[in-house]
C-alpha cells in the first residue's frame, strides 16, 4: 500500500470514531464532563 492510500485509510478511521462518539450522548456527555473537569482551576 501507498504512503497515500495508508493516510487516507487512516483518516478513515478517525472519522468513523469521531462520527460514532457523536452520535453516542452517553459517551460523549461522559467526555464533555471529563474535558471540562480538566479545565478547572482548583482552589
Amino acid at each position: 500500500m501507498k504512503p497515500k492510500e495508508e493516510k487516507e485509510e487512516a483518516i478513515d478511521e478517525i472519522v468513523k470514531i469521531i462520527q460514532k462518539f457523536k452520535y453516542n450522548n452517553e459517551i460523549s456527555e461522559k467526555y464533555k464532563r471529563e474535558i471540562l473537569d480538566q479545565d478547572k482551576i482548583y482552589d
